[in-house]
């Protein structure tokens, strides 16, 4: 199945038994820029959210993926974990999707 969009997803890691729980996503349009702009936007957005809905220290984890008509994720395209101490991150580390140019030309030619 072809993906149809494109979305960031914030999520915060609450504990090793519960998992990861969605604080908020996004859909990005892929047509809109090229794929470094689009991944290289991720962190500038998650960090955004962080600040914006006040998160406090912790474990938390952005990505980029794209997504079918039933709303099953296809691909990701790059994933990011991210300490976070309330005020500002600090460390993160980047796990690249296998091919992000053609999953979002998937997007775009979908």
């Amino acid at each position: 199945m072809i993906p149809v969009r494109a979305c960031y997803s914030l999520m915060q890691l609450t504990s090793p038994e519960e998992g990861l729980d969605v604080l908020v996503e996004h859909d990005v349009d892929p047509a809109s820029g090229d794929v470094t702009a689009l991944l290289e936007g991720l962190q500038v957005w998650a960090v955004r959210e962080l600040i914006a809905q006040h998160c406090p220290f912790g474990l938390y984890v952005a990505e980029f993926a794209t997504y079918d008509a039933d709303g099953a994720q296809q691909a990701f395209l790059r994933e990011l974990s991210l300490i976070w101490d309330g005020t500002e991150l600090l460390a993160v580390h980047i796990n690249h999707g296998p091919s992000p140019a053609r999953s979002l030309g998937a997007v775009i030619s979908g």
